[in-house]
């Protein structure tokens, strides 16, 4: 039997009715029921299966057999997650992308004094990088640069620095991919490495400058929508699609790239403020994407702000619904935000989120009417 019930080897704390549990085997956050916590602590103790079932019957009321299915299914369940987790970590081929053969799908970048060259295999792989990047497009470098490369193969798309493997994402997971590309940009941006970080979120935030609120929504939901409406009502944008909080400060830093947005969007937003106004930088409809690309200009001295965040709006586009506030419970909230974080490892990363979590409010927000959704969110800079 493996370790893995250890108290060592997990984290926990209680959050509303629920337990939010950190293990360290996965590096991975699970909402448990008190019986499930029950059953976890009394493993980490070293007890039997039998003594554990006939505590848990007692402690619960619950029925013997039932107790006993259900301490067998939390055992199988939680080791499952460990022995698929090492099983990934074997089969992940570390390729070298100078034998693939290359198409000639290369680009130079710089940002500030740093500068990247990036090798795509095909255009896919390109099309989901360069259009959010190519505003820091340059011809050639002046220095010798940091080395990006992704290129696909049977086993998936692999990503490397410096010829160093980085990760590998089967294909129906390519925004994992992106955001792996994301947070080692960020690495180069800031001269950091990935222990420099708490955690990376799937969203966008906006800041008036004291503090940022963050929207998440799945693909397509509308956080980056939202974004620019609160921009268009006097807002900074600090990121979109892409935030990244610090460590051991959980402070949000500005991740500048562009925003990509839908052509019917688009058109709505600019009946509704002319989105001109705005200090975009750059603004053209991408062929590629299929949507409008717009970004600011970038400016060193907004790499040195940073942001606390204390408010998560998860967010839905709805054409038949003007508009649904709630705020949800810390449970309910950390359901919906655990798939879209990831979180830097080790246990006082793990003390450090849940600490963050509990000083959190979570809200979900579904709407198609344009200024209560402004309101709603202005209400929380208040």
């Amino acid at each position: 039997m493996r370790k893995i019930f250890n108290q060592a080897n997990f984290r926990a704390r209680r959050v509303g009715k629920e337990y939010v549990v950190w293990f360290s085997a996965t590096n991975q956050f699970v909402l448990l029921q008190s019986t499930g916590y029950f059953i976890l602590k009394s493993f980490a103790k070293g007890m039997s299966m039998k003594r554990v079932t006939d505590d848990l019957a007692g402690r619960f009321g619950i029925n013997k057999r039932l107790a006993a299915i259900s301490v067998k299914t939390f055992k199988r369940s939680k080791l499952q997650l460990v022995l698929e987790a090492e099983e990934k970590m074997d089969i992940i081929t570390k390729s070298d992308y100078s034998k693939i053969g290359l198409e000639n799908l290369k680009h130079f970048y710089r940002i500030f004094h740093q500068e990247i060259s990036f090798f795509y295999q095909n255009e896919l792989l390109r099309h989901a990088i360069h259009p959010l990047i190519q505003q820091w497009e340059v011809a050639e470098p002046v220095n010798l640069p940091v080395e990006f490369a992704l290129f696909s193969d049977e086993a998936g798309v692999t990503f490397q620095k410096n010829k160093q493997f980085v990760g590998q994402w089967g294909h129906p997971h390519l925004d994992q991919m992106k955001g792996s590309v994301f947070f080692e940009l960020l690495n180069v941006l800031y001269n950091k490495g990935s222990d420099d970080w708490l955690m990376t979120m799937h969203a966008a935030a906006v800041t008036l400058g004291n503090k940022a609120v963050c929207f998440s929504a799945h693909a397509g939901g509308g956080k980056t929508t939202l974004s620019t409406l609160m921009q268009l009502a006097g807002y900074q944008l600090v990121s979109d699609d892409f935030v990244a909080f610090g460590y051991p400060d959980p402070l949000i830093h500005t991740f500048p790239v562009a925003m990509s947005i839908k052509q019917g969007a688009w058109q709505m937003l600019e009946r509704t403020a002319p989105v001109g106004s705005l200090s975009f930088q750059e603004r053209y409809f991408s062929q590629e994407k299929g949507t409008f690309v717009y970004h600011e200009p970038l400016h060193q001295a907004s790499l040195q702000r940073l942001y606390p965040s204390s408010d998560v709006v998860f967010v839905k586009y709805d054409k038949d619904v003007p508009f649904r506030w709630k705020q949800l419970s810390r449970a309910n909230g950390l359901r919906e935000l655990l798939p879209q974080v990831w979180l830097s490892p080790g246990p006082d990363k793990a003390e450090k989120f849940m600490e963050w979590v509990s000083k959190t409010r979570f809200y979900a927000l579904t709407y198609h009417d344009n200024e209560r959704a402004i309101e709603a969110i202005q209400r929380l800079f208040t």
